[in-house]
């Protein structure tokens, strides 16, 4: 691609998304005249011009081939990341849902919401999983607990990207949970995608969790995290935790053995 065509569609995403943005900050500005249904639409312009331009930068980087959907593989990977699956499933209210403690009030809006999630899943992953641990990847390649160090720091970074929660009027609190939790995703999610060497899963897994996790707090009513959803929780994650865990020390120790196979090479 010339350098000219590929700044003029990097300035035009930018732009709509600026534009976006602008949409989003316009309180006058209604499509729908239903307060809940205007600010999901204007998250979902904002959130999908964003996510254009994250696929765009990937689909011009070196780390393109993650772009590319691993089908032959694709029944493999889902075994490999089968525990993943798990966590994203127990974060939908299921049990307050059919015990009546939570109840969703806006069906109708529930594919604006999934497009949303599937949104922010492109966003998030395209610029945290692929361009910057790629970068952060590249950066460690000759250092000892390279792989480690790369899961860590990417997502230590997108957990800190929830900081700016605070600016829209989240509680401290509230926001210092969800650092913690957004780290561990983040490792769950840099962990799929270096196991698969596919974006796409991470982007399904994270699009399913946002949203089971926005379905009654956005659409419904109701208290949703119940004693069973916290046990769940808890013990999925925790398993997941541990699967991750040792799935990242064996993807260490292939790939020190790789590096040392090459390093002898070299030396030959």
């Amino acid at each position: 691609m010339k350098k000219s065509t590929y700044n003029l569609i990097t300035f035009s995403l930018i732009a709509l998304a600026v534009a976006a943005v602008a949409v989003y900050y316009l309180p006058s500005v209604n499509f729908f005249g239903d307060e809940t249904a205007d600010l999901l639409f204007k998250d979902v312009l904002l959130r999908v011009f964003v996510a254009a331009l994250g696929v765009f930068l990937v689909a011009t980087s070196k780390c393109k081939d993650l772009l590319t959907p691993k089908i032959k593989r694709l029944p493999v990977n889902l075994l490999i990341i089968l525990p993943c699956i798990a966590v994203a499933l127990v974060n939908f209210p299921f049990s307050a849902l059919i015990s009546g403690k939570a109840t969703v009030e806006r069906y109708e809006l529930i594919p604006l919401l999934f497009i949303e999630c599937v949104a922010i899943g492109v966003f998030e992953e395209t610029f945290f999983r692929a361009l910057l641990t790629d970068y952060v990847a590249d950066k460690l390649k000759n250092t000892r607990y390279n792989v480690f160090w790369t899961v860590i720091i990417s997502s230590a970074v997108f957990a800190a990207w929830h900081l700016f929660n605070l600016f829209a009027g989240a509680s401290v609190g509230g926001t210092m949970l969800q650092l913690l939790y957004t780290f561990l995703l983040g490792a769950m999610f840099s962990f799929v995608t270096i196991s698969t060497g596919d974006i796409w899963l991470p982007i399904a897994l994270h699009a399913v969790f946002d949203f089971g996790g926005a379905l009654v707090s956005r659409l419904g009513t109701g208290e949703f995290q119940d004693a069973i959803f916290w046990i769940l929780t808890l013990s999925v994650g925790t398993l997941c935790g541990v699967y991750v865990f040792i799935g990242l020390i064996r993807l260490q120790k292939k790939e020190t053995a790789d590096r040392n196979v090459q390093t002898e090479t070299d030396k030959t």
